[in-house]
Order: C-alpha cells, then structure tokens, then sequence
C-alpha cells in the first residue's frame, strides 16, 4: 500500500536561483499561501530578483469532484496534482491568468506549484475551489 501524504496547513517552498528549478536550493520556508507579488523585489534575501524559480507542495484531503485552478503569474507557471501535470504555462509572459478544471476522487491528494521569474515584475497567486 501507498503511504498517506501527510496534511499540512502551509505550503513547502522553495526557491532556486535557476530558471529551472536546478542547482542548489538558495532558500526555503512555509508559506500559507501562494499569493506572490514581489514586483521588482527578490522573494528573500538569498533570491535573486530575476531568473530565480519556485516549487511548492502540499498534501490536501478533497471530498471528491470537479475543482477549478487558478493560476496568475509573470512568467511561468506549472501545476501537478498526484504527480500528473494539469497545467502548463511555462513561458516568458506578461501577468496572464490561467483556469483550468480538474476531477478529483476522494482522499489526499499532492498539490506541486512550480513557478520562474525571468526579468521584470515577479507575480504568481495560486487558487483552487470546488465547483
């Protein structure tokens, strides 16, 4: 059997000082949510304001159904629910929002964010509710 992915109420980031989540890990935190503008600004002092990347993760239990995902980022953006890629908008991009719908059964489920700045403004809010 599958272990259980153990809850949290907060989101595990981490941030590389990479486009692509390679290299080392510059920083680390929990986070309660992932709802980021840090404008011109670098996330954290060891981050570099531009070409820095981020992963979240998280277990969360869901009752089962249809949920939305909302994604708000400047630049690119990916999301993987149990491993499965759900949505991709790894791209250099203005601020866009994305949705995209996805069917859950019931029990925990692994939520992962992946998110890279590459110049400019760094933005990226994350959302799910069930429909």
């Amino acid at each position: 059997p599958q272990p259980q992915p153990q809850p949290a109420s907060y989101w595990y980031a981490t941030y590389f000082n990479t486009r692509d989540l390679t290299g080392g890990r510059v920083y680390e935190r929990r986070e309660a949510q992932i709802n980021h503008n840090w404008g011109w600004s670098s996330p954290a002092g060891p981050v570099f304001p531009d070409n820095f990347s981020a992963r979240w993760t998280k277990a969360a239990n869901a009752v089962g159904g249809t949920y939305r995902i909302t994604v708000r980022t400047d630049d690119g953006a990916r999301v993987y629910v149990d491993g499965v890629l759900v949505l991709d908008t790894w791209k250099v991009q203005a601020v866009t929002t994305y949705e995209v719908d996805v069917v859950l059964v019931p029990g925990w489920h692994t939520w992962t964010v992946e998110y890279f700045e590459a110049e400019g403004v760094a933005e990226i809010s994350f959302g799910v509710r069930k429909l």
